[in-house]
This record gives structure tokens, sequence and C-alpha cells, in this order.
């Protein structure tokens, strides 16, 4: 339950940054941060 949560989370948060990358740059460092905690999480 939680591996489901958390892959589906993931995918949100790839679809929404990838959408969204484009002509944002302040924000890649943040986007980069979590996209790092959210594999992270994932893998464990």
């Amino acid at each position: 339950m939680y591996k489901f949560s958390t892959r589906y989370f993931l995918q949100v948060i790839l679809k929404e940054s990838s959408e969204n990358f484009s002509g944002i740059s302040e924000k890649t460092e943040t986007k980069n941060r979590i996209m790092t905690a959210c594999i992270a999480a994932a893998l464990n």
C-alpha cells in the first residue's frame, strides 16, 4: 500500500515537473530536490 502510494506520488511529480519544466529556471533546484527525495523514497 505504501509503495503504491509512493509510486503514484512519484508519477504525479514527474508529470507535473515535465509539464512545467520548460521556462522555469528558478524552481529547477527545488524540483530536483523533490524528485531526488521521491526517488529515494520509492527505492526505500
